[in-house]
This record gives structure tokens, sequence and C-alpha cells, in this order.
């Protein structure tokens, strides 16, 4: 039951910092050190994918947010 808990939790804060990512891609910000800290801590392959994929829902921030923070 705790591992499913955790698990949950895990995928939870995965996607706020997809969306964080895409924010900041999009506004073209730097992340804030909280952010740095998380996206740190993820596994390199993980850390990968999900740079990638915000980079790839930034190019839609402008025309649709709502499908770039969903994708």
């Amino acid at each position: 039951m705790q591992d499913s808990e955790t698990e949950f939790q895990v995928s939870l804060l995965k996607k706020q910092l997809l969306r964080k990512l895409v924010e900041a891609y999009a506004k073209g910000r730097a992340l804030s050190p909280q952010e740095e800290r998380q996206l740190e801590l993820l596994p390199p392959g993980d850390k990968r994918g999900m740079i990638r994929r915000a980079k790839g829902c930034a190019r839609f921030y402008w025309k649709m947010p709502a499908t770039a923070m969903s994708c």
C-alpha cells in the first residue's frame, strides 16, 4: 500500500516539475534553485527525457497553453 502511495507522490512531483520546466522554457527564464535541485535528484535518463519533453511542449505554450501543459 505504501509503495503505491510513494509512486503516486513521485509521479505527481514529476508532473509538477515538467509543468515548471515547460513554463520556464516557454518564457525564457531560468529555473529556480529549488527546481534545479529537484531536477538533479532525478535519474539521468528521466532527467534527459523530461528536458527533451519540456522543450518540445514549450513550442506550443503561446498558441495553446493548455495543450502545452498536458503534453
